[in-house]
C-alpha cells in the first residue's frame, strides 16, 4: 500500500516538474532575444564567477581560461588568459604609429585591443558579438580625439565614441551591465604593464586584426 503511494507521489512530483520547466520555457518565448541572452549570461555569471576556469566563447565553448605566462602583450592577463601567445603575436604584428597619442589613450587602445585574451568574456560576448560598454567607447575617443593617424585625427574620423567601435564591430550598449568596459587597474603605478605591452597601432584598421584573430 505505502508502495503504491509512494509511486503516485513519484508521478505526481514528475508532472509538477513537466509543468513548470513548460511554463518557464513559454514566459521565456515571451522576452526579446536580448533579454534571453543577458538572462544566459547572468546563469554563467553564478557558475563561474567564483572560479579562475572560465569559458573562453569568443573562441570555443571548449576553451577555457588558464595561465600563459609567456604573453609579451596584454600581460596583464598573464594569471589567468582566454588566448595564446601565438594568437596574440598575430594580432599584434602588423601594428602601425600611432601618433601623438597620451599615455592614458595607449593604455586605453591597448586593454580593447586585448579584448581577446580576457577570461571575462564569457560576460560580454553572446550572440556572436562583442557587446562594448557606451562610456568605454565614448572615454576612449575623447582620451584619443587629438592623437593622428596618416594625417588626420581620431576626432576627425570618429564623430563620438559610439561611431568608433561599431566600425571595429563592436555591439555598443548604454549601460554599463554585461559589457567590455575599461579597467584601468593594469596601468596604475603600482601594477605597472611593461613598456612591450603598450603598443601603438593603426585605429583605421583595427576591425581587420579583430577579424584576424584565430578562433
Amino acid at each position: 500500500m505505502i508502495m503504491a503511494i509512494n509511486k503516485k507521489l513519484l508521478k505526481f512530483i514528475i508532472v509538477i516538474k513537466f509543468l513548470v520547466i513548460f511554463y518557464i520555457k513559454k514566459s521565456h518565448s515571451k522576452k526579446n532575444d536580448l533579454d534571453d541572452v543577458i538572462s544566459q549570461t547572468d546563469y554563467l555569471l553564478t557558475i563561474y564567477s567564483s572560479t579562475n576556469r572560465k569559458p573562453c566563447l569568443y573562441f570555443s565553448e571548449n576553451r577555457y581560461s588558464q595561465p600563459e605566462s609567456s604573453l609579451i602583450n596584454c600581460t596583464w592577463y598573464k594569471a589567468n588568459a582566454c588566448c595564446k601567445r601565438t594568437e596574440v603575436a598575430s594580432v599584434f604584428e602588423n601594428m602601425f604609429t600611432l601618433n601623438r597619442a597620451s599615455e592614458v589613450c595607449m593604455n586605453m587602445m591597448n586593454y580593447m585591443m586585448c579584448f581577446f585574451c580576457s577570461p571575462n568574456q564569457y560576460i560580454w560576448y553572446r550572440e556572436m558579438q562583442i557587446f562594448v560598454c557606451l562610456r568605454f567607447c565614448e572615454e576612449l575617443v575623447e582620451k584619443c580625439k587629438e592623437a593622428e593617424y596618416n594625417g588626420n585625427t581620431i576626432g576627425e574620423i570618429y564623430k563620438d565614441g559610439a561611431s568608433f567601435c561599431r566600425a571595429q564591430d563592436f555591439k555598443v550598449i548604454p549601460s554599463n551591465h554585461q559589457c567590455f568596459d575599461f579597467d584601468s587597474s593594469p596601468f596604475s603605478t603600482s601594477n605597472q604593464v611593461s613598456a612591450n605591452a603598450l603598443l601603438i597601432f593603426c585605429i583605421g584598421q583595427l576591425s581587420s586584426f579583430f577579424k584576424a584573430i584565430p578562433k
